[in-house]
Formats: C-alpha cells, structure tokens, sequence
C-alpha cells in the first residue's frame, strides 16, 4: 500500500466521523448541557441553577457544599442560631451511607440544625428516616397542583409520588437497609402538592423538638431548570424550598461528583464520554490508532539488504579520467594527474611543491630517472600529455602514473 493511499483513506475516515458527529450534535439544543445531574452547578435543563440564582435574588446566601456531611453537621453544631439554614439533598448520584444519612437526619433534630429538602429517588434512603417513601412510575405521569385546587394545563409533570411506610407506623426508630435512623417524631405535616389522584408530591414535615422544617420532593424533575421555566407551580416549589430572606441555602455537591478529591484528567473523560465533541476525538484516536497497526504490519517476505561495496580510490580515478577522456580533455587530466603525483612525491620527501609548469617537472623527471622503468612511465606521459591520443589516453595516463608512483614512493 502507498503512503498516498493511506493518507487518503485516513482523510476519508475522518471527513466521515466529522459530519456523523455533526450530525449528532445537531440533535441537541444549542448551548444545552447534557449532564443529567441536579445539580447547582447545572445550567442546562437538567440542573438546579435556577433555584440558586433565584435565591440569591431574593437575599439568600447560596452555598455548595463539597465535603461529606458529617463535615457540614460539626460545624452547624458549632455555629449560632443566627439565620435559617437549608440544606438541600436533591437526588444525588452517589449512594448515601448510612453514617451520612444519620447526619443529615440528625440536622432537623439538634439544635441549632437545619431545615432539609430531600428529593428525588436518589435521597429515599434519607426520606424513608421520616416514615415515608417514594413509589415510582415509569409508564405514567400526572400534572400536580395544590390539594382541592384545579389542574392546570401548564402545571408540572411528575412520575413518582410519596406514601407513607407501612413498617414504620407506631415506631420511634426505623431501619433503613439494616442500619438504625435516628428517631424522629412528626409534629405536623402539610402537603403542597398532589396529583389528580390525590397522591401527595410534595410534604412539608414539622419534626420535634426544635421544629425543623423538612421538605420531602417525590421527584426531582420538578425543581429542575426547565420545570421552574416553564411550569404554572414554579412559584409554590420556589416557596417550598427557599428559605426566608436573610438565611442561607447549601446544596449538597458532594454526592454529585463534585468532591474535593476530582481532577481535570476525570472531568474531562466525564466529559467526553457524554458529548458529541468527545465521541468524535474517540473515534478519530481509534482510528488512528488502527491505522499505526496496519501500518506497522509487513507485507510480503523478509528481504535481505542489498550489499553495496565502496568504490576505491583507483577506480574513482579511472572512471573521472574515462570522462575526461570522453570529453576531449586529456590534456587536462594528465596534467591534473602529474600535479598530483608531484605533491604526493614532495610531501613524502618533506620537501615543498614548485609552483612552475608541471611539463618541465615531467622533463626533468625523464632526465634523472633512477632506472628504466621510471624513465619509460615518464616518458609515456609526456607523450600522451602532448599528443593527440584515442579515448583511452586518460586511462593510460593514469596506469602511469600509478606506476610512477609505486616506483618511487619511499
């Protein structure tokens, strides 16, 4: 496979994946966010961020609180009763213990404590510390509206509503999973509102002995961002749920995923496994991934090396003087050679190279020749550097002066 082939292929494949996650993304509202969590820190649809705004409005001071429960209880047992307190757990993703749970009960039972909303499926194991719980339906929803009042057309939807435990009637201390609540007594209990069926929604409890409210939401959706927009009962939940101008409203984050203890790699694989963005960098690390297997992958038998042997320095010689030759310069070559041949000879006899025509050095060579052989190369050079010679000239001249150069090297 060429490389042109794979970079086509390669282009291809992503071209594909930017228009399916086009094509995907579209699907969703513009600016929404996806996540699914009640959160105050959720502006989409989904979140809560509209009670905290609307608190703040109003003189609320709006708190997230990050840490374990228990963290929150030892400092509300040391604070002093100045402004009501609030603390909201509403539907959190992340199981409650039973050492949380018995905190927070025990919030609406000390002094100075706090009011609670608990809502939402998520915190039934806290609701069902106050003798009652959550019946869900999935196939079925209802509008709800306050008791003996007409059903609106742009009342809020719920799927689930609250009834009372029938294994917890006459006791002062329930179990929950096996572990001990705390035990409460109910002074009163109001209920906001219910569905056409009388089935109650939302229940207002006052508990002994400091009478701390205790708001209890059969299902969340109802204090979600796009229910409070739109729904005819947003101002009644508003009411329920926010304290009295002056006091304070925390929201529980820790059971959402926002703890101390995150950091940016989590967020960010949080945050590509639930958008469109995301889905599309996976699928293009997979791929090219992919691409640097097939890539590594050989096709065909293991080939030897080609060996290739360096040319010597003789062979250099005759290939440049076969050029030469080629070209009609030999006189040129040989003159080059005798130049050569000349220096070698000075700077192995440690005497200086003479600046004067290479020809009389070639002549006076021919005259002081040590023996026949010397005399005869150098005269042979002479002849070709003087003569009109055939293509081999070159050649010869350097066999000469090779030769010369063996014979009078010391």
């Amino acid at each position: 496979m060429r490389a042109r082939t794979e970079v086509v292929i390669a282009l291809g494949a992503a071209a594909a994946l930017i228009v399916l996650a086009f094509a995907t993304g579209s699907r969703l509202r513009g600016g929404d966010d996806p996540d699914m969590r009640p959160s105050s820190f959720g502006a989409g649809r989904q979140g809560v961020r509209a009670i905290a705004e609307a608190a703040e409005r109003l003189g609320v001071t709006v708190e997230r609180w990050r840490e374990r429960p228990q963290r929150f209880a030892e400092r509300t047992s040391k604070a002093r009763p100045a402004r009501p307190l609030r603390f909201a757990v509403l539907s959190p993703g992340q199981d409650v213990t039973a050492a949380e749970r018995a905190e927070v009960v025990r919030l609406a039972l000390q002094r100075p404590g706090a009011d609670l909303i608990l809502a939402g499926e998520g915190a039934e194991s806290v609701i069902q510390c106050f003798g009652v719980g959550i019946t869900a339906s999935v196939f079925d929803s209802s509008r709800v509206a306050p008791p003996g009042a007409v059903v609106d057309s742009a009342a809020a939807w719920t799927h689930a509503s609250l009834a009372a435990r029938p294994d917890s009637a006459g006791k002062d201390q329930d179990e929950i999973d096996g572990e001990p609540c705390p035990a409460v007594a109910i002074l009163a209990s109001d209920t906001l509102l219910v569905t056409p069926r009388g089935a109650p929604v939302i229940v207002q409890l006052t508990v002994a002995p400091h009478r701390h409210l205790v708001t209890l939401v059969a299902d969340v959706a109802l204090l979600r961002n796009r229910t409070l927009r739109s729904a005819s009962t947003a101002p009644l939940l508003l009411d329920a749920v926010l304290p009295r101008a002056g006091g304070r409203l925390v929201f529980d984050e820790y059971h959402h995923g926002f703890g101390p203890g995150g950091s940016m790699m989590r967020v960010t694989l949080d945050w590509s496994a639930r958008h469109p963005l995301g889905w599309m960098t996976w699928q293009l690390i997979v791929v090219g991934l992919l691409a640097l297997l097939v890539g590594g992958i050989r096709f065909g038998p293991i080939r030897a090396a080609i060996v290739r042997q360096r040319r010597s320095p003789l062979e250099h010689v005759r290939a440049l003087a076969t050029a030469l030759s080629a070209a009609r310069g030999h006189r040129e070559a040989v003159g080059a050679m005798v130049r050569g041949l000349r220096r070698r000879l000075a700077a192995h006899s440690g005497g200086a190279t003479a600046r004067d025509d290479w020809r009389a050095w070639l002549t006076a060579l021919v005259a002081r020749a040590p023996n026949a052989k010397v005399r005869a190369n150098a005269e042979r050079l002479v002849a070709l550097a003087n003569d009109s010679q055939p293509d081999t000239a070159v050649l010869d001249a350097a066999n000469a002066v090779e030769d010369l150069w063996l014979s009078l090297r010391p």
